[in-house]
C-alpha cells in the first residue's frame, strides 16, 4: 500500500492505493500532476494481504 499527500500553494491533495490481491507480480501505479515546488509525501507499507496490518513502513518527504 502507498499513502501520498500534496500541499500546493491551494489546496491540499492526498491518495491512497493498494494491489487488491497481491498476487501475480503487478505494480500499482497512479498519475497525478502537482504545480512545481509543491511539498509531497509518499509513505509506502508491506501489508498482508488486502486486509492485512501496514508494517514495515517508509515515509519520505520531497518538492515537486
Amino acid at each position: 500500500m502507498a499513502d501520498w499527500i500534496a500541499f500546493t500553494p491551494s489546496q491540499t491533495r492526498f491518495g491512497s492505493l493498494q494491489d487488491a490481491n497481491g498476487s501475480g507480480n503487478q505494480c500499482v501505479a497512479v498519475n497525478e500532476s502537482f504545480p512545481e515546488g509543491s511539498k509531497v509525501r509518499l509513505t509506502v507499507c508491506l501489508q498482508d494481504g488486502a486486509s492485512g496490518e501496514p508494517h514495515l513502513c517508509n515515509r519520505k518527504d520531497g518538492v515537486a
